[in-house]
């Protein structure tokens, strides 16, 4: 982790009130399954027109996959998909998909498209510890 990664890591455990205890104990597992939930991070999955089709159904994969084909500045992406080598974790892709506009797909099929590039991010205990203690064991300080 980065020293500001570190630093947010730090700031979250110590102002989060369901912490206190573990803190006080001093236990980095607890801290970590505390701070964890809906932690996601962007993976290398790559997708084609199947796996449009499969998550958001055919009506409206279809209706995506013709506005894609109609636009001739996405004319790569055409074959990207056709292979499934359209990488959907990629901050392009999602960008895309959430900028489309409802001619192409709602706000809930894209979201249902980008939740396929991410994948659960828990904090370890040694990421914890890390962000907390100095190396002595000494409490680190709020800001650092």
């Amino acid at each position: 982790m980065t020293p500001e990664q570190q630093a947010a890591l730090r700031q979250a455990a110590r102002s989060n009130p369901a912490c206190a205890n573990a803190l006080a104990a001093r236990d980095c597992d607890a801290i970590a399954a505390l701070l964890s939930p809906g932690r996601m991070r962007a993976n290398d999955r790559e997708i084609g027109y199947g796996v449009i089709l499969q998550t958001i159904g055919i009506d409206a994969g279809n209706q995506l996959i013709d506005f894609i084909q109609a636009q001739p500045a996405l004319r790569h992406v055409v074959q990207l998909l056709a292979n499934g080598w359209l990488s959907i974790g990629s901050p392009l892709a999602q960008g895309a998909l959430r900028s489309f506009g409802p001619d192409a797909i709602s706000p809930a099929d894209a979201e249902a498209l980008c939740a396929l590039g991410l994948e659960p991010d828990p904090y370890t205990a040694q990421q914890v510890a890390a962000a907390l203690y100095n190396p002595d064991g000494s409490d680190k300080p709020w800001q650092q």
